[in-house]
């Protein structure tokens, strides 16, 4: 059997240039086609407008419509609070004060933190940030951890002092300190020890809150040191109180040292 190979190439060629002639032919129906729709929906566009009536016709490709609701949430995000605002104006959260993000950004104020929190870059970036409706479990225990320092600095204990100064924090329960004032305090640095308890400057005890959305806060965002230390520095008028005993066995100290008042007769000893 001969087998004419000129002839079978000579067939496939025929072949192959029919096919190609097909496509070529197709492409340009297909884009006579997409020419003919789109200038109807634009003339119907420019005849709606010319007689002032409101477009009905919109044409979105796919990646346009992704674009124009990533512009949508970017605005969203652009009107949002921050985080800091947003975490501050929660009713469970008013006894803090927003923290300066020029503090927070200093790495010197968060030296050993990481430790503290597990996420701790995605915390922090969560808190310089705006609010995006969920607070972060990591995220609140960082924010108040720093808090717990911040308040210790010289903006921070004027921050607080003002809110004393306004009477937002809770009042003594007892009659005779006629609703002091009360600061707030924890019983140790460490998060997860005890929730946090306020302290009466005038019977100088300490007690378990009465609001009940302050019942879960921990002490460990205000620690031990920062009620005395604002009595220190920032001296006020607190009228005089029958002094009772501790019920909770409580002795202010001051970053761990114990705070002793000058005796009355020390001030009118002369040095020879």
């Amino acid at each position: 059997m001969r087998c004419d190979w000129s002839s079978a190439m000579g067939r496939q060629g025929r072949a192959t240039g029919m096919r190609e002639i097909h496509s070529v032919l197709r492409c340009r129906q297909l884009l006579r086609s997409h020419r003919r729709f789109y200038g109807l929906a634009a003339s119907k566009q420019m005849k709606n407008a010319a007689e002032g009536r409101p477009k009905k016709i919109k044409f979105f490709v796919g990646s346009q419509r992704s674009n124009v609701e990533a512009l949508k949430r970017e605005k969203h995000l652009e009107n949002s609070p921050g985080w800091i605002e947003a975490f501050c104006s929660q009713k469970e959260n008013d006894l803090f004060v927003r923290v300066d993000t020029d503090f927070i950004r200093d790495q010197f104020n968060l030296h050993g933190l990481s430790n503290e929190v597990l996420d701790y870059h995605g915390s922090l970036r969560d808190i310089l940030e705006t609010y995006r409706g969920y607070f972060d479990e990591e995220a609140q225990k960082l924010y108040g951890l720093i808090h717990r320092r911040y308040i210790l600095s010289t903006k921070g204990l004027e921050a607080m002092a003002r809110k004393f100064k306004h009477e937002e924090f809770e009042k003594c329960p007892r009659s005779c300190c006629e609703d002091q004032t009360c600061l707030p305090v924890g019983l140790s640095d460490d998060p997860g020890v005890s929730t946090v308890r306020f302290f009466c400057p005038r019977c100088e005890d300490v007690f378990d809150p009465i609001a009940v959305q302050h019942r879960s806060v921990d002490g460990a965002y205000f620690g031990p040191t920062f009620a005395h230390l604002l009595l220190l520095t920032h001296p006020m008028e607190i009228k005089p109180c029958v002094k009772h005993p501790s019920s909770s066995g409580y002795v202010p100290r001051i970053f761990g040292f114990k705070i002793h008042k000058p005796s009355a007769s020390s001030d009118d000893m002369e040095v020879a």
